[in-house]
């Protein structure tokens, strides 16, 4: 309930987590839930690379694959698959297969995307910033974070997680609308490329591209009657931005 009782509004909500999977964004479920409720918004309220460094325990098939390192300061963990969490490789696991080792920046990058493109009003990571152990944490399930900070030389490092929110919620902002995107993948694994556009108050259109592949990839964007050709860099996060009142690719 917000403002005074006599004028009071109630706002209606679901808060979404994604530990499910590291890599569904179980985008039907996000459909049938909006379909079943329209006037609730839907909200992701945490998510975060967690079980960092943490040993595997009884039943981890796969011990050694499951304990990361080398996070910190280091890019190349944020970029390829390198990151597990706490269902990885374990034979209690419902569905151990939805939680193959990822790379964290596909792993936040796409869960945005596909998730706004399917009825998500807003998203919020679980952490901000910690240590460069990913702590402190009370239960020892040490994270990863936009930023992480060594507090022993003072050294703080901006994981590229960091890099993509801050492109991202730059370019997508409040009071923006999604707008529908449809993908034609001509051969491509489903996961290759994802895409999510919204628009804002100028009627400026912003596209959010991911491609999880090691190579580039040459599209077509195709707005009505306009068309551009585009290439997205190998294993990136694009941003996109035409200007739709004056038909200009910026």
């Amino acid at each position: 309930i917000l403002g005074d009782p006599e004028t009071a509004r109630y706002v209606y909500g679901t808060a979404v987590h994604w530990y499910a999977s590291t890599f569904k964004v179980f985008e039907d479920e996000l459909e049938r839930l909006h379909k079943k409720f329209p006037g609730f918004d839907i909200i992701h309220t945490e998510g975060t690379i967690d079980n960092l460094g943490i040993e595997g325990g009884e039943g981890i098939n796969d011990p050694a694959g499951y304990k990361e390192s080398n996070w910190f300061n280091n890019d190349a963990f944020w970029w390829n698959k390198t990151a597990t969490d706490w269902a990885y490789s374990a034979n209690w696991a419902a569905k151990p297969g939805d939680h193959p080792v990822y790379a964290p920046v596909h792993r936040y990058a796409r869960n945005i995307i596909v998730s706004l493109d399917h009825w998500m009003s807003g998203w919020i990571d679980w952490n901000v910033v910690l240590d460069s152990n990913g702590g402190p944490n009370h239960v020892g399930n040490f994270c990863g974070a936009p930023v992480m900070v060594d507090v022993d030389t003072g050294e703080v490092y901006y994981t590229p997680v960091y890099h993509v929110l801050a492109q991202l919620s730059t370019t997508i902002r409040p009071g923006d609308v999604v707008v529908q995107t449809e993908r034609q993948l001509d051969g491509l694994d489903d996961d290759a490329i994802h895409a999510l556009s919204t628009l804002n108050n100028d009627i400026l259109l912003s596209e959010q591209l991911l491609n999880t592949t090691k190579q580039p990839i040459e599209f077509g964007l195709q707005i009505g009657s306009q068309f551009a050709q585009i290439e997205i860099p190998a294993n990136a996060v694009q941003t996109v931005r035409v200007q739709l009142n004056g038909s200009a690719i910026l």
